[in-house]
C-alpha cells in the first residue's frame, strides 16, 4: 500500500513537471490607420454613370451620377460654356503597419532584452544591443571587462564584429556612428515621404510625414488639391467660370457676354443694347439674357423689332431717300401726288396697300396738277 501511495505521489510530480506552459499571444501591434478621400473628375452627369473609382478606392456617393456639386466646362471651337456637372466621391482604408514600442517583426513579438535596446519595430529583428557591463542574446549576462571602455552616450559595450572574444562600443539602435561617437538616426533625410510631403524629425529614427500645401492625404500619398472641385473655387457660378492654375490654386474669369469681376460677387451681364444695338431705329432694346437682345417696335410702329414700320407715307419716304437703297430717287413724283391728295389719311389712318409706280413710270404725265 505505501509504494502505491509512493508511485502515485511519483507520477503526480512527474506529470506536473512536464506538462507544457501555457502559451499566450505576445504579439502586439499599432498599425496607424487613416482615410484617403478623393473625388473623380467632374463631368456630364449622363457620362458619370459608369465611372469606377481608383483601383483599391471603394465607392461611397449614393446613386448611379454620384453628386451634383461640380461644373465642367465644355468648349465649343473657341467657346467655353461652364456647365453642372456630377462626380464620384471615393475612399481607401490606408493602414501602416506598425508594431507597438518594445515589439517586432511582421508579427509584432515582444523584445526579450533584460538589460539593452531591441531593434524594434515592424521591420525590426529583435536582437538586443546590450547596455554596458552585459552580454548574451538577451542581454542577461554581466561583463565585467566593459567598464574599461567607458562607452560614451547612445553607446553600449558588445562584442566585436570582426573578433567577438573582444569588446567594443556600438551605437545603440536608432543611432549611427563608429561608436565613440553615436548620433540619432534621421529618416528625414532621406527621401521617406511623399515627394509633395514635409518630413518632420519626431526624435531617433521618428518622423512624421505631412502632405505641403495645395495637396491633401496622409503624407505617404499626397494628392493635388483642385480648388474648382470644391465649391467651385468660390467663383460665382452665375457669371463666372473657375480656372484651376495648380495645386491648391485657381482664379475667376468672366464667363462671355460678362465683364469687370468683382471678388465674392462675380461679373456683370454686358448691354448688347449698348454695345451694339441690333434692332431697327424705331425699336427699344432690351438686353434679357447673356448676348441676346428683344427688339420691340416703338408705339406707333409694326415690325419685329429688327425692321419697324410707321405709316405709309412715312415708310415712302423711308425708302425714297434711303442711301444706295433699291428705290432711291425713284419715288419722289409718286409721293408729291400722295401728299397733295392722300397725305392726312396715309399717315393717320390704315393699314393700307398701296401699288404705286416709280418715276419712270410717270414719264410723260404732268405731276404738278
Amino acid at each position: 500500500m505505501l509504494q502505491n501511495l509512493i508511485l502515485l505521489l511519483l507520477g503526480l510530480v512527474i506529470h506536473n513537471f512536464c506538462s507544457p506552459p501555457e502559451t499566450t499571444d505576445q504579439a502586439k501591434r499599432c498599425d496607424k490607420k487613416s482615410l484617403l478621400t478623393i473625388r473623380t473628375e467632374c463631368q456630364s452627369c449622363s457620362l458619370n454613370l459608369g465611372i469606377k473609382c481608383p483601383d483599391g478606392y471603394t465607392k461611397v456617393t449614393n446613386g448611379s451620377v454620384g453628386v451634383r456639386d461640380c461644373r465642367y466646362i465644355f468648349e465649343i471651337r473657341k467657346y467655353s460654356l461652364s456647365l453642372p456637372g456630377c462626380r464620384h466621391i471615393c475612399r481607401k482604408d490606408y493602414v501602416q503597419p506598425q508594431c507597438c514600442p518594445g515589439h517586432w517583426g511582421p508579427d509584432c513579438m515582444v523584445c526579450s532584452c533584460v538589460h539593452g535596446v531591441c531593434n524594434s519595430g515592424i521591420d525590426g529583428d529583435g536582437t538586443c544591443e546590450c547596455y554596458s557591463a552585459y552580454t548574451g542574446p538577451s542581454c542577461d549576462k554581466p561583463i565585467p571587462e566593459c567598464a574599461a571602455l567607458l562607452c560614451p552616450e547612445n553607446s553600449r559595450c558588445s562584442p566585436s564584429s570582426q573578433d567577438e572574444t573582444k569588446l567594443e562600443c556600438k551605437c545603440l539602435p536608432n543611432y549611427q556612428g563608429d561608436g565613440h561617437y553615436c548620433e540619432p538616426i534621421n529618416p528625414c533625410l532621406q527621401a521617406i515621404c511623399h515627394p509633395h510631403a514635409h518630413c518632420t524629425y519626431l526624435g531617433p529614427n521618428q518622423h512624421s510625414c505631412t502632405c505641403q500645401e495645395g495637396y491633401h492625404g496622409d503624407g505617404q500619398v499626397c494628392l493635388p488639391v483642385d480648388p474648382c472641385q470644391t465649391h467651385y473655387g468660390n467663383c460665382p457660378t452665375e457669371s463666372t467660370v473657375c480656372i484651376y492654375d495648380g495645386p491648391g490654386q485657381s482664379h475667376c474669369e468672366c464667363k462671355e457676354h460678362y465683364r469687370n469681376y468683382v471678388p465674392g460677387v462675380g461679373c456683370s451681364m454686358i448691354d448688347v443694347c449698348e454695345s451694339r444695338n441690333p434692332c431697327h431705329r424705331n425699336a427699344n432694346c432690351t438686353t434679357i439674357t447673356p448676348g441676346q437682345p428683344k427688339c420691340t417696335c416703338q408705339k406707333g410702329y409694326v415690325g419685329d423689332g429688327s425692321t419697324c414700320y410707321g405709316n405709309i407715307m412715312e415708310r415712302l419716304r423711308e425708302l425714297n431717300s434711303e442711301p444706295r437703297g433699291k428705290w432711291q430717287g425713284r419715288l419722289t413724283s409718286f409721293i408729291w401726288l400722295l401728299d397733295k391728295a392722300y397725305a392726312w389719311p396715309l399717315s393717320n389712318l390704315g393699314p393700307f396697300t398701296v401699288l404705286l409706280p416709280t418715276d419712270k413710270g410717270l414719264k410723260g404725265f404732268d405731276v404738278s396738277i
